[in-house]
């Protein structure tokens, strides 16, 4: 959230004068109002969700399978990790200690008290940070995870400035958004030129991904589920929730969207946060991938990368 808030979700427009991080950063009202106060509306409407952005558990522990050797003395490092939803899946499925940062600290104390509820704490720790401006010293961490938050500043600005962080052969593992198919439907297009500028298709954005130094080790697309399940039908509620609190601000709480219903795989029915008419022909385009950097690894970190390409779980098709 804020500077490392989870990804793209395109509902309401928080309009400030600087611009603030972009719109596909905001929810979308049309209403402009003081940076600090657009800021506090943001994470009211992120407060109290199972994650803040698309993803599964099982997703995160797929993902962790591709990294080779991860143990008691491997150091992750999870940037925008909100809650702590995938930073306390990665806990439970390795014995790694954990750094997670997120620029809101509402979300760091939560994730906190979780880790001393769990009795985890020892090897988890939650730190207020901006994603931008991270103070470790080079070579702290075996692998950095993002899920949802690295659009925040750019997949290239975020891999070739955490890159210095990683030790040598170490991991990154981020999702984000991509296009399927190289022309798009117009009315996707035309949402996400909006949203989220950036947005490329899967070619692209493993071209740009190499072009940053790194190898892909693995890479998969997100299920629907992960988008609906833990994410779009709570932020729902809140979104309902939100406009009963700030129903006196018609700007504030009106979209510029209408509200469509929606029937789908998933089996869900019932009226959805404007927008997803776009999202919807998006669902599972969302790509966790794990990224290696190409420098030399030691011999038991070869045999480990061998077996896993060997069992053909490497790569699915794009």
């Amino acid at each position: 959230m804020g500077t490392d808030r989870a990804g793209p979700v395109g509902l309401y427009r928080i309009s400030s004068p600087d611009g603030g991080v972009g719109p596909s950063r905001r929810p979308t009202t049309g209403a402009v109002m003081p940076p600090d106060r657009a800021t506090s509306l943001l994470y009211e409407l992120f407060s109290g969700l199972p994650r803040q952005g698309p993803g599964t558990a099982a997703s995160t522990r797929r993902a962790l399978g591709f990294v080779p050797d991860v143990g008691p003395r491997s150091r992750v490092l999870d940037v925008g990790c909100g809650t702590g939803a995938q930073t306390l899946v990665l806990a439970d499925s390795s014995p790694a200690h954990i750094v997670a940062v997120d620029i809101h600290p509402p979300f760091i104390d939560a994730l906190n008290r979780k880790a001393h509820e769990l009795g985890i704490a020892d090897r988890l720790e939650a730190r207020v940070a901006d994603m931008r401006r991270l103070d470790f010293a080079d070579g702290s961490f075996d692998l950095i995870w993002c899920e949802g938050a690295i659009y925040n500043m750019g997949v290239e600005a975020g891999l070739r400035d955490w890159r210095r962080l990683l030790r040598r052969g170490g991991h990154v593992a981020l999702t984000e958004v991509c296009w399927r198919k190289p022309e798009p439907p117009a009315a996707c297009a035309a949402f996400w030129s909006r949203e989220y500028p950036a947005i490329r298709d899967a070619s692209a954005l493993l071209e740009a991904i190499e072009a940053c130094g790194y190898e892909t080790v693995g890479r998969f697309s997100l299920p629907a589920s992960a988008w609906w399940d833990d994410y779009y039908r709570p932020l729902q509620d809140n979104v309902t929730r939100f406009r009963e609190r700030h129903h006196d601000s018609p700007r504030l709480t009106t979209t510029h969207h209408d509200s469509p219903r929606r029937t789908g795989r998933t089996g869900a029915s019932g009226p959805l946060p404007a927008g997803n008419r776009h999202l919807a022909c998006l669902l599972g385009i969302l790509w966790l991938r794990v990224l290696r950097d190409p420098r030399p690894l030691n011999e038991s970190q070869r045999a480990r990368v061998e077996s896993v390409h060997q069992s053909g779980a490497t790569v699915s098709p794009v």
